[in-house]
């Protein structure tokens, strides 16, 4: 079967030519994971052979076709996030009784790095030495030039009259 997996640049253009995009299995398996761990329930992302879902850790739920250990804790209930008409607990048949991968969403500290002592890049004036003003003195200089070459030709009309 053909991959239904969308790169970024794909899903950017089904989404401006058709005004809407769909995931995979893992976008919604991951997905479906974060948002239970945002309501406060333990979750995880597991994966078989051409399929994701997400297990979910409720150890008192009864409606469960089968009940997944992971790392040893028994509890975790398949949560299948591409099926519309699969409840909560349905596993898929060759999913039951094997070794699948699985990993728990946890809240892992994001690392914070401290802006270095010295700054990574330093600006230098172009200005040919000197303090603040040294910039704006060509353009002053060729205003008082100009002034200066005009006046003295205003004077010489002066004389000849």
């Amino acid at each position: 079967h053909e991959e239904f997996a969308l790169n970024a640049d794909e899903l950017a253009t089904s989404i401006d030519q058709n005004g809407v995009g769909y995931g995979d299995c893992e976008d919604s398996a991951v997905l479906l994971a974060v948002m239970y761990k945002g309501a406060g329930f333990r979750s995880a992302i597991v994966v078989g052979s051409g399929h994701t879902a997400t297990l979910v850790y409720l150890p008192d739920y009864k409606k469960a076709t089968a009940i997944f250990k992971l790392e040893g804790e028994l509890g975790w209930v398949w949560a299948e996030a591409t099926g519309k008409n699969n409840p909560l607990g349905w596993a898929p048949k060759e999913f039951i009784n094997v070794n699948l991968a699985a990993y728990e969403i946890t809240e892992e500290v994001i690392a914070t790095v401290e802006p270095p002592e010295a700054p990574s890049t330093a600006v230098a004036g172009t200005g040919g030495g000197g303090g603040g003003f040294s910039l704006p003195f060509p353009f002053f200089g060729m205003i008082f030039f100009l002034w200066f070459i005009s006046s003295l030709f205003r004077g010489r009309r002066r004389r000849a009259r």
